[in-house]
């Protein structure tokens, strides 16, 4: 099996509906709980390739088996460390808030930008 059989991922393996990459620094993060450190792998599992992800609420709640309060407390902790960065979006024509959009912070240096642009 070479290096390219590797990278390959046939329907019904478990990489083919989709993956991302979570980073050791948030793992090993100890002011984190086991349920910041789930969600967080849950919206980068979302993310693949790229820094955002828009999940709603609901099925972020449903696929981890947490209740919203629960979900929230949590978030906040990824939010307030500067893991995350989560915007919302209210669209004025229809009246209705559309799903969150979740981006990944990558470099500390960009934390507090990312932090005031996506959470005013």
């Amino acid at each position: 099996m070479g290096k390219q059989d590797y990278l390959r991922h046939p329907e019904g393996s478990i990489y083919s509906s989709g993956y991302g990459i979570i980073p050791k620094a948030v793992m090993q993060n100890q002011d984190l709980s086991i349920e910041a450190k789930a969600i967080y792998a849950y919206l980068c599992s979302f993310m693949g390739a790229g820094d955002t992800a828009f999940p709603s609420v609901r099925k972020i709640c449903y696929d981890l088996g947490i209740n919203v309060k629960r979900y929230y407390r949590h978030i906040d902790k990824l939010i307030e460390l500067g893991f995350i960065a989560k915007k919302r979006t209210y669209y004025k024509a229809s009246g209705k808030w559309a799903n969150n959009t979740y981006c990944i912070n990558y470099e500390v240096a960009s934390i507090e930008e990312e932090k005031q642009t996506y959470n005013a």
